[in-house]
C-alpha cells in the first residue's frame, strides 16, 4: 500500500463529503506510529480545526483519520461516509 496516495485519496473523499454536507473541515491522517501523513484545511474551515483534526485519536497509537470543522455529529458523519466510500471503491 502506498500510504501517501491512500491518505490523499481518503482526504479527497472527506472533502467531497464535507462539501456535500456544506461543512468546511480540516482533515488529519496519521500512520500506525502516530506520525502525521497528511493534514489539510478546506477554505472556510476554522483555523483551529487543523489542530483539532490531529488530536482525535484519543491517545491511542493507531492509524487514523481525524476531521474537524462542524459539530461532533457532522464530523463523525463526514468521516464515516468517506470511509465507507473508500471501502466500496
Amino acid at each position: 500500500m502506498d500510504l501517501p496516495s491512500t491518505a490523499k485519496a481518503l482526504a479527497e473523499r472527506v472533502e467531497a463529503e464535507a462539501t456535500q454536507a456544506k461543512v468546511p473541515v480540516a482533515v488529519g491522517i496519521i500512520d500506525i506510529h502516530s506520525s502525521l501523513v497528511l493534514q489539510q484545511r478546506m477554505n472556510g474551515a476554522p483555523a483551529f480545526s487543523l489542530e483539532l483534526s490531529g488530536r482525535k485519536r484519543e491517545g491511542q497509537l493507531v492509524a487514523g483519520v481525524g476531521v474537524s470543522g462542524g459539530t461532533t455529529e457532522q464530523d463523525i458523519a463526514i468521516v464515516e461516509a468517506a470511509l465507507l466510500s473508500e471501502m466500496s471503491a
